[in-house]
């Protein structure tokens, strides 16, 4: 069962990419900061003749403390502290977001569509509280199933395809008064709104008419 993920592999993939450019970059950074100072040092000493051996490594530690530090502030700590904000907020963001979800009064399934050429493939990752409250049956009992297994008279309306086709990139789409019933499910009439996710995912949103 794929797990929900807002990231897909891709952009998961281009986040690393940048991590590892960054730090290179850093490393560039501070080689040459140091080859830079060691070329002051020497040039210095080189037009200041007779000056004492210690005076030559006090001024080297001196000047290499003064250029790299800065270096290192703007170039790594800085980042470090803005990348530790933005992901401070983000993490109170999708806290907000699963609060809204689990007490919003709209049903919400979300599959996974496991084989792009086989609608049968559309996997349950996610039911919030108001699906259970609507259909009657709990998340434990459909999540990491098909949506066959779930509700089978769906195909008869086909159901499973247009859930397909949303999953694979289509546009969201709504159908008015579902009506529908199984052995688990009492009969009643539903609106739907089927929207794409990423990473050949489909939201369900329905609720009772």
């Amino acid at each position: 069962m794929k797990k929900l993920n807002l990231f897909s592999n891709d952009l998961i993939s281009k986040l690393d990419i940048t991590n590892r450019y960054s730090l290179y970059k850093l490393f560039a950074i501070i080689l040459a900061t140091v080859f830079t100072v060691e070329i002051i040092t020497v040039l210095s000493f080189y037009f200041l003749p007779g000056v004492p051996h210690q005076s030559i490594i006090f001024f080297d530690s001196i000047l290499h403390s003064i250029l790299i530090f800065p270096v290192l502030y703007f170039f790594m700590i800085k980042p470090l502290k803005k990348e530790y904000k933005l992901q401070k907020i983000s993490n109170e963001t999708i806290s907000v977001f699963t609060h809204i979800v689990k007490n919003i009064q709209v049903g919400l399934h979300v599959y996974h569509l496991e084989d792009l050429e086989d609608d049968s493939s559309l996997v349950m990752v996610y039911a919030n509280p108001a699906a259970h409250e609507f259909t009657g049956i709990p998340s434990e009992e459909v999540v990491g199933k098909t949506l066959d297994e779930n509700f089978p008279r769906l195909r008869e309306k086909s159901i499973p395809q247009l859930y397909a086709e949303i999953a694979r990139g289509g546009k969201a789409q709504e159908v008015q008064e579902n009506l529908y019933c199984d052995e688990r499910v009492i009969a009643d009439t539903f609106t739907i709104k089927v929207f794409p996710l990423p990473g050949d995912m489909v939201g369900v949103a329905f609720e009772k008419i």
